[in-house]
């Protein structure tokens, strides 16, 4: 799957392709070439988006976004393109076009995703959903689970218990001990 056509790639890499301007299975890269390169950079763009707990596939009626996808898509495709194409030696410093779109492509992505400041983005107010799946939790119990689980008298008497390693003498690292 891609978020944009072969044609939109064609679009970035007119200096490529031959007076058709099209990719086809005897252009140099082949349309198999290119459809393989359009459905890596989608995974790519929805392994980031499924990061932030984004649903994924993102719906065409999410247009702001999808289309936005749909040129970082082609971007993508495009780099490769002229990755394949591209035999030259560089001095320090240079880069080659596919290097600039493949740049084009990271800086638009992190922009995707967290905003021109770099704080975060909501896209969901652009028609995107988030899943509650991957949602992390980090601590105990509720104090009310912990007293139904100690007055539960079926209850196997746990193993380890809190301050199980603590031995007379040793120091403790909290404050006022001598410990820094």
């Amino acid at each position: 799957m891609a978020y944009c056509a072969a044609s939109t790639v064609a679009g970035y890499s007119k200096n490529i392709l031959g007076a058709d301007k099209i990719f086809t299975e005897s252009s140099c890269p082949t349309i198999t070439q290119v459809t393989g390169w359009m459905s890596t950079g989608c995974a790519i763009l929805e392994t980031a988006l499924q990061s932030e707990r984004y649903v994924v596939p993102v719906a065409s009626t999410a247009s702001p976004v999808y289309d936005w996808l749909s040129e970082l898509n082609a971007k993508y495709a495009a780099a490769h393109v002229e990755f394949y194409r591209t035999n030259v030696t560089l001095s320090p410093g240079e880069r080659t076009r596919g290097q600039v779109i493949y740049q084009l492509f990271i800086d638009e992505l992190k922009m995707l995703l967290y905003g021109v400041d770099g704080k975060g983005s909501d896209l969901t107010l652009s028609g995107l959903s988030r899943t509650t799946a991957g949602k992390l939790y980090a601590g105990g119990i509720s104090k009310a689970d912990k007293r139904m689980w100690e007055e539960d008298s079926d209850r196997t008497v746990p193993a380890f218990f809190r301050q199980m390693a603590r031995f007379p003498g040793t120091l403790d690292p909290v404050a006022g001990n001598g410990a820094s």
